[in-house]
C-alpha cells in the first residue's frame, strides 16, 4: 500500500513538473518529469507485480527512450523523428500487449478502427511528398498509436468502468500530443505547441499508468 501511494506522490510531482515546464520551456525539466512518471510506473509494478503493470512499466521505459531520443540527448540516426518512432512504437506495441490482458480484445474490429482513424489522420497531418520516407515512418507509428486508441476505447465500451475510461482519457491525450508532433514536423510550427505536446504527451502517461492501479 505505501509503495502504491508513492506512485501516487511521484505522479502528482510529475504534474506539478510539467506544469512549470509549460510556464518556461526547459528540455531537462521535462526529462527530469518524464523520469518521474517511469518512478511512478515502477513503484506500481513494485507494489503489485502483475502482466499488465510489467508491461506498462517496461513501454514507459521505451517511452522514457524516445523522449531521450526526441530531445537527442540520445541519438542512432540523424533524425530525432525515426529514432523516436522506433522507441515509442516498441512503447505502443508493449501498452497494446498490456490492454490484451485485462479483456478478450477483438483484433479485427480494433484493426478495422485503427486503420480507418490512420488514414485519413495520415493525409490531414503528416503525408508529405518532401519528406516521404519520414511519412511512411509516420504513418506506420501512426496505425500502431490508433490500433492502442482503438483496443482502449473498445475494452470501454465492453466493460464500462472507471479503468478502460482513464486509459482512454490517457490514450487520447497521447494521440492529441502526438498529433500536435506530427503537425509541426510536417506543417507548421508555432511556440505555443511546445508547451501543448509536453502538457498533454505527460498527463497522457500519467493516466495511462494510472489505469491499471484503480
Amino acid at each position: 500500500m505505501e509503495v502504491a501511494v508513492l506512485s501516487i506522490v511521484l505522479y502528482v510531482i510529475a504534474a506539478v513538473l510539467i506544469l512549470l515546464h509549460t510556464y518556461r520551456i526547459n528540455p531537462k525539466l521535462f526529462i527530469l518529469t518524464s523520469a518521474v512518471v517511469l518512478l511512478g510506473s515502477f513503484s506500481s509494478y513494485f507494489s503489485h507485480p502483475e502482466k499488465v503493470r510489467a508491461l506498462f512499466f517496461l513501454a514507459m521505459v521505451f517511452s522514457f527512450l524516445g523522449d531521450l531520443f526526441m530531445k537527442r540527448i540520445l541519438r542512432i540516426t540523424q533524425h530525432r523523428i525515426i529514432d523516436g518512432i522506433g522507441s515509442f512504437g516498441i512503447a505502443h506495441i508493449l501498452y497494446i500487449i498490456g490492454v490484451s490482458t485485462l479483456y478478450r480484445v477483438n483484433w479485427l474490429t480494433s484493426s478495422a478502427l485503427a486503420i480507418s482513424l490512420s488514414v485519413p489522420l495520415f493525409f490531414l497531418i503528416i503525408y508529405d511528398r518532401n519528406q516521404m520516407i519520414l511519412s511512411k515512418a509516420a504513418f506506420v507509428y501512426m496505425v500502431m498509436i490508433a490500433l492502442f486508441f482503438a483496443t482502449s476505447i473498445l475494452w470501454l465500451l465492453t466493460s464500462p468502468g472507471l479503468p478502460p475510461l482513464v486509459l482512454a482519457m490517457g490514450v487520447v491525450l497521447f494521440m492529441v500530443s502526438d498529433a500536435m508532433i506530427g503537425y509541426r514536423q510536417f506543417r507548421k510550427d508555432s511556440e505555443i505547441m511546445e508547451r501543448l505536446i509536453s502538457l498533454t504527451y505527460i498527463f497522457g502517461q500519467v493516466l495511462i499508468q494510472l489505469s491499471v492501479m484503480i
